[in-house]
């Protein structure tokens, strides 16, 4: 590996449990009689939450805007 490059973090279990939780929580929204393009953007903003719980240089804004999410209209 370059040495100006760092290793990348491996995924634990913590960190599948947590991505499982978010999952959950937006399955339950889509239950609740929410639209698909509403409940992808509650999924993506769930998860960008969880996710920058384990790393503080995650970017959510670029997560989001990855996902091609309007976080205006979740």
């Amino acid at each position: 590996m370059p040495p100006n490059m760092e290793k990348p973090m491996s995924m634990t279990r913590k960190h599948f449990t947590a991505i499982a939780e978010a999952m959950q929580k937006a399955q339950q929204y889509a239950y609740d009689g929410a639209s698909a393009h509403v409940v992808v953007n509650y999924t993506a903003i769930r998860l960008s939450e969880t996710l920058a719980q384990f790393n503080p240089h995650f970017d959510r804004q670029r997560f989001l805007d990855a996902c091609q999410v309007n976080t205006e209209e979740a």
